[in-house]
């Protein structure tokens, strides 16, 4: 028996259709297309359904184990009500996060909303992640309100599901298909490593260097042999916190990617090619690279 889609829901995908995004989202893959009119599929009721009230913000946080969200979150202006969410999508560290979640963000709900992609098979590069996480927001963010999300310069280049072009579409998504306004803050004003250095100096919260930022964790310490323990090694470096950064990785020349993402950013210098990554966070990587090839 064939898949009849109520009018509701016909309306719903029309207008989701028309929008680039569904399009991009759906163009070569026509079982996502058929999975997401059954998704929205609802029977036609002639009286009104009521629902249990749904706790509404005007700000919802977006928040890992990482160093990007505790940043953004500890940094963040009051508007009114506001809420941190983790979400467990079935990263194998997703433990490690919960607890530094639960201990370091007050009243943070915490969210299962399981991928269908196993995150190691993808290298811990998840297809969609971030529109699955902002949709989980977008059920918590009122009407006029504001989705925070960790995202900083130098991540995106040109496209991805950090970029800008991506989170303009998924703010005219959700209007055109909810009529409802957001808007989404990111932090692109800096790189992670620059970020790192203001906020110590602002601050001086020195648990920030306590984040869990690793893909493979190992007895709940880092690895260092992941791109996510590189990457938060080579921020602490950067913020003048080599000695930390040493004793916390003192096995970080053998990371396997230190050599590939160094060859990156250099050619990425050279090339004067900045549609992947900046060339702020090129010239600042490379850098900082050159003093950890020093370590013993």
């Amino acid at each position: 028996m064939g898949f009849i889609a109520s009018a509701i829901t016909n309306r719903i995908a029309e207008a989701a259709e028309s929008y680039n995004l569904y399009n991009s989202l759906t163009e070569n893959n026509a079982g996502l297309k058929t999975l997401l009119k059954i998704s929205l599929d609802m029977p036609e009721v002639s009286t009104p359904i009521e629902f249990e009230a749904w706790p509404e913000y005007d700000d919802v946080y977006l928040v890992s184990g990482g160093m990007d969200s505790y940043i953004q979150w500890n940094m963040r202006g009051y508007r009114g009500d506001a809420v941190a969410i983790f979400v467990n999508y079935g990263q194998p560290y997703a433990q490690q996060e919960r607890d530094f979640v639960k201990e370091n963000f007050p009243g943070a709900m915490h969210h299962t909303n399981l991928l269908p992609h196993d995150p190691k098979e993808t290298n811990h590069i998840i297809p969609f992640r971030n529109l699955y996480l902002l949709s989980v927001a977008n059920q918590w963010v009122k009407d006029g309100g504001v989705i925070h999300i960790g995202a900083v310069a130098g991540e995106s280049g040109e496209g991805g599901d950090k970029s800008d072009e991506f989170f303009k579409q998924f703010i005219e998504f959700i209007y055109k298909t909810e009529m409802k306004r957001i808007n989404i803050f990111d932090m692109k004003t800096k790189t992670k490593n620059d970020w790192l250095r203001t906020y110590l100096e602002v601050k001086n919260d020195y648990n920030v260097l306590n984040t869990f930022s690793c893909f493979q964790p190992k007895e709940g310490l880092p690895c260092q042999h992941c791109k996510a323990c590189l990457r938060k090694c080579i921020a602490m470096v950067y913020a003048g916190q080599e000695v930390k950064a040493h004793a916390l990785y003192p096995d970080i020349l053998k990371n396997k990617y230190m050599g590939e993402y160094y060859k990156a950013m250099s050619d990425a210098l050279i090339k004067h090619d900045f549609s992947h990554y900046t060339q702020q966070r090129a010239r600042q990587d490379t850098e900082v690279l050159d003093i950890i090839g020093t370590w013993k």
